[in-house]
């Protein structure tokens, strides 16, 4: 006599799944929003230390006797009705930001910004003249040199700059001369030595940079020096 087998009885899902299943559904949905709600206020506040870090407005149009802006230089001296007084040649100043230009022009004398260096001097109306020590010019170019190969810049410099070194003196017109007793010549050509395998430096050179030792003294015509020796070869160790 054959038995019938009987069937397993059907695994009902319980009801309280599909409530569980769309409170998971909303869960997840809530998590993606806050994911993006994370986001949204993490590039806010990136925009806002941005802002912060770069002057509000490009130009700026203040009364002279007080002290300048960070982020900003002078390019231009008037007299106007607004600042009444002051000094008797101008008593207003225009003042530029120069964050993230290549180049621009300020009035004399400045204390030349991080990152840029004094590529040409000459005299211009809206720099009203001889503040300061430079007689010859009221007008300074600055130009920025990170990432350049070479530049040629305006004698004297107080530092040269990290990475660069001199290879060539010369007088030129861009840099109106005779600053600090350089009569022979105005103008230096700076030079990023990084990379290269040997190269010649003006001198004098207190001290070889950084990877590279002296191996000659030589003469050659870019370097001023009335006679002997102007400069040094560098090479790589």
């Amino acid at each position: 006599m054959n038995r019938a087998i009987p069937a397993e009885p059907a695994h009902e899902l319980p009801f309280r799944t599909s409530m569980e299943a769309r409170c998971e559904s909303r869960r997840s949905v809530h998590s993606g929003w806050g994911l993006v709600l994370i986001l949204v206020f993490g590039v806010v506040a990136l925009l806002s230390r941005a802002e912060a870090a770069t002057p509000a407005q490009t130009t700026l149009t203040i009364c002279a006797n007080q002290p300048i802006p960070a982020g900003y230089v002078i390019t231009a001296l008037s007299t106007t009705k607004a600042c009444g007084g002051g000094l008797a040649a101008w008593n207003t100043m225009t003042l530029r930001a120069y964050a993230g230009l290549k180049s621009l022009t300020a009035c004399a004398p400045l204390n030349v910004p991080s990152g840029y260096l004094i590529t040409a001097l000459s005299t211009t109306n809206a720099c009203r003249g001889g503040q300061g020590a430079l007689t010859a010019a009221n007008t300074l170019t600055l130009t920025a040199y990170q990432g350049l190969k070479s530049i040629k810049v305006c004698a004297p410099l107080r530092n040269i700059p990290a990475g660069y070194i001199v290879t060539a003196q010369a007088a030129t017109a861009t840099c109106k001369g005779g600053q600090a007793g350089l009569v022979a010549w105005n103008t230096m050509t700076l030079t990023a030595y990084a990379g290269l395998a040997s190269f010649s430096a003006c001198m004098p050179l207190p001290t070889a940079p950084p990877g590279y030792v002296i191996t000659a003294q030589t003469r050659i015509p870019t370097c001023s020096g009335a006679s002997g020796p102007n400069a040094v070869t560098l090479k790589r160790l």
